[in-house]
């Protein structure tokens, strides 16, 4: 795990009254987060923290945007290890972001996604299926291969079996 985000995992488990919970949280990086800047669970069973991070955005956020995800994130496993269960944004994980510094967190983030946006959408090839509307049905590339290996989709607004042409 890089330093300064170990260092944020290790402050914020501090601050927050569980510095017994800092090695128990392993750091992963998703190429498929683009429109999130990561997430966070506590698995009960195993014992164990996960915090994804995404690897598309982290570039292009700034060096505040990376600290306050870190400690976004972390509140989530911190709150989930304390008070069991899934918090959420809920109370229990306000309260962990208020002892972090943060009295009015943020859930969301303003990185700048349209660059990624645009190289998906200039990839993205739509496919045209047949239903009972004059019109057809636009399908996404993903829906298209699932119907050329046998998935049924059915039209929204007919209800008819969607077929290729």
């Amino acid at each position: 795990m890089s330093d300064p985000i170990r260092e944020l995992i290790d402050a914020a488990c501090r601050t927050c009254g569980v510095p017994e919970l800092s090695g128990r949280i392993r750091l992963t990086w998703s190429g498929r987060f683009t429109a999130r800047m990561g997430d966070a669970r506590w698995d009960k069973v195993r014992g164990a923290g996960l915090i994804r991070l995404s690897r598309p955005l982290w570039p292009k956020a700034s060096d505040e945007e990376r600290r306050e995800t870190v400690i976004h994130e972390t509140c989530h496993v911190i709150a989930d290890y304390r008070f069991g269960g899934k918090q959420g944004h809920g109370l229990a994980w306000r309260q962990m972001m208020a002892l972090c510094g943060y009295a009015r967190p943020k859930r969301c983030h303003a990185v700048d996604r349209e660059a990624i946006l645009r190289r998906r959408d200039q990839r993205r090839v739509e496919v045209r299926g047949r239903c009972g509307c004059a019109e057809g049905v636009i399908l996404g590339p993903m829906q298209a291969r699932r119907l050329r290996a046998g998935a049924e989709y059915r039209c929204r607004k007919c209800s008819q079996r969607v077929a290729l042409p």
